[in-house]
């Protein structure tokens, strides 16, 4: 596994290969029980850490968003203090596509059928994304082994909390 080096992007590929390692091989991660295997780490212009599960959840083709489990930390370069929030949120594809926010009553149709607990924050969107739910939050310490585990225990503990939940909405609502 590679080693946190305390920047951010050592701490992303310490944290991508600590995911790995436990998703395959630890039969008891929240995230390999629900068959949740397909993850991707990516930098935005604000720094945030995304699982993105589309292909877990078969959604109809006209359904113009996917579910995102993502943490996020509102820093371009997150460092010592700074912290990163577990969230659920939908990406737009349409939205993706053209590089433009969602419309506003696709946000309000997201919002009606998949709320869980609303975000504090009030903004609509952030660009593509719909946030529905806010979870808890870790504060980065010097981005070394700590961190890694810290964020991974955070991802995890908020994912088994809230994935049945979830899953029931994605479910009941996936023909609408």
């Amino acid at each position: 596994m590679r080693e946190a080096d305390g920047t951010i992007q050592g701490l992303l590929a310490s944290l991508e290969d600590l995911f790995n390692e436990r998703m395959y091989n630890d039969s008891g991660s929240p995230l390999r029980r629900h068959s949740l295997v397909d993850f991707d780490i990516e930098f935005y212009e604000i720094a945030e850490v995304k699982i993105d599960f589309e292909k877990h959840w078969e959604l109809p083709e006209f359904v113009d968003y996917s579910p995102v489990f993502m943490l996020r930390c509102p820093k371009d370069q997150p460092g010592s203090g700074d912290v990163f929030t577990f969230y659920i949120v939908f990406c737009s594809r349409r939205a993706s596509d053209q590089g433009t926010a969602p419309p506003k009553g696709m946000v309000r149709q997201i919002r009606a059928r998949y709320n869980i607990n609303a975000p504090e924050e009030r903004s609509p969107t952030w660009g593509i994304w719909v946030p529905v739910y806010k979870g808890g939050s870790y504060v980065l310490d010097d981005l070394g082994r700590e961190d890694v585990e810290g964020l991974y225990a955070l991802f995890t503990d908020e994912f088994e909390q809230v994935y049945l939940e979830f899953s029931a909405k994605i479910e009941r609502n996936a023909g609408q």
